[in-house]
Parts: C-alpha cells; sequence; structure tokens
C-alpha cells in the first residue's frame, strides 16, 4: 500500500488530479489517502506490454506490466478499440480464467472480443500490472421462473471474470465489479452471469447481497432481484 500510495502522488504531482475518483476498497483502512484515480482509455495512444514475462504459478512472482494503466485503474475495450499488443496477454488471462472453471475451450481471447460486440474491462494491481478482467455483452435468454413459465429477457451479462490467483483477496475483484457498473449505469441486480465460479457468487453475496436465483437449463445465473 505504501508504494502505490507514493505511485499515486506521483501521478498526481506529474498530471495533477484527475476528474473522476472512485474508493478502493484495498484502502479503506489508510487514513492517508483512501482514494484513487481510475482511468478509462477508449482509444490509448500508448504502447503496452513493453516488459511481459507471464509465470501462470500463483506462488511465482510475475511481471505484466501495462503501460497507461494506473495502479488500481480499469482500461476498457471493444472489437474497435482493443490494440494488438493486448492480444498475447488476453489470450492467456482466457485461458486461466478457462482452467479456474474447469472448462476446456477459453470463453474469452482477443480474436473472439474483436468478432463479438462485447466490452472487457481490465483492471491493474497496486503496481499498475495487469491483474484480472470482466468480459461483458448483451444476451437474448430464455428465462424460466419457479413456476416453469418462460419468458425473454436481453440482460447485460458477465460472460467470464477471472483476477489472477496473485493478486486475489486484493479488493480488485470488487474494485472492477463496481467500476463497471457506475460506467454502465447499472445495479448488480439487473446483471446476468455466466456459469459463475464459487468464487464470484460469493464475492455476489458479499458485496452485492445477491443470493437467490432459479438454476437454468442455459447455465446462466439471473437472479430473483433482477425482477423486483
Amino acid at each position: 500500500r505504501s508504494r502505490a500510495l507514493e505511485k499515486y502522488k506521483g501521478f498526481r504531482a506529474l498530471y495533477g488530479s484527475p476528474g473522476l475518483y472512485f474508493r478502493c476498497p484495498g484502502f479503506a483502512n489508510s487514513s492517508a489517502v483512501a482514494e484513487l484515480p481510475f482511468k478509462i482509455l477508449l482509444r490509448p495512444q500508448v504502447t503496452f506490454f513493453q516488459s511481459l514475462t507471464f509465470k501462470s504459478d500463483a506462488n511465482e512472482a510475475f511481471d505484466m506490466e501495462c503501460e497507461g494503466l494506473q495502479p488500481g485503474g480499469v482500461i476498457v475495450f471493444n472489437a474497435n478499440t482493443l490494440p494488438r499488443e493486448v492480444d498475447a496477454l488476453l489470450d492467456e488471462f482466457g485461458e486461466l480464467s478457462a482452467n479456474a472453471q474447469g472448462i476446456r475451450q477459453p470463453i474469452t481471447s482477443a480474436a473472439k472480443l474483436r468478432a463479438s460486440g462485447h466490452r472487457v474491462y481490465i483492471i491493474g494491481d497496486y503496481e499498475g500490472r495487469f491483474a484480472g478482467f470482466l468480459k461483458v455483452g448483451t444476451k437474448h435468454l430464455y428465462y424460466y421462473d419457479r413456476k416453469g413459465k418462460v419468458s425473454e429477457i436481453d440482460p447485460v451479462c458477465a460472460l467470464d471474470f477471472y483476477v489472477h490467483e496473485s493478486c486475489q483477496r486484493q479488493g480488485l475483484g470488487r474494485a472492477l465489479t463496481t467500476f463497471f457498473l457506475e460506467s454502465e449505469d447499472l445495479e448488480m441486480r439487473r446483471v446476468a452471469w455466466d456459469k459463475p465460479t464459487d468464487k464470484s457468487l460469493a464475492l455476489l453475496q458479499k458485496h452485492y447481497g445477491l443470493t437467490d436465483f432459479n438454476p437454468q437449463p442455459n447455465n446462466f445465473v439471473v437472479f430473483d432481484d433482477h425482477f423486483s
């Protein structure tokens, strides 16, 4: 935290006070600086990943430098704005997410993002390195209520969500989901989740109070509160 605070002060000294702030849970108990700047670059004019060495073992250190990504910051890309320099790392994280979910084929890759209308939110750790992502997009779903009645809905869906094992339990998952909600003017109860992991469900229960849902044949989780 002290290193991140020093880095943040350096950003302020160099760039001044940014206009957009987000309260970061990891700094909730800090009396010095309780807020960090968050920055969205829709068309970034920077060079990404000048130094990239990736180790998938969560017990090993990793270096995922992302120039332009501030500590605890978020960048969002879509099919038209995803730079080629991000492809390899996004593909790698997509595979890690698939492994964590116990599925063979990754849901997320640079090629799949460019072929869709989806968006990917990328979060940095407190050193400004690529730490995790959330891929979202609108889906047309058939929803079965508890009485078996079928309705059609078109919610924004969380399609893939992953934070590197070495970066978990630092508040980054909540920071990423909260930033996504604020950016798209959504409430979490309105978001459908595609086959969420136990960790994702625990996060949704702890931070958003979402617990009850009716299991669906398509494996999407649509919380009961979605309709309230």
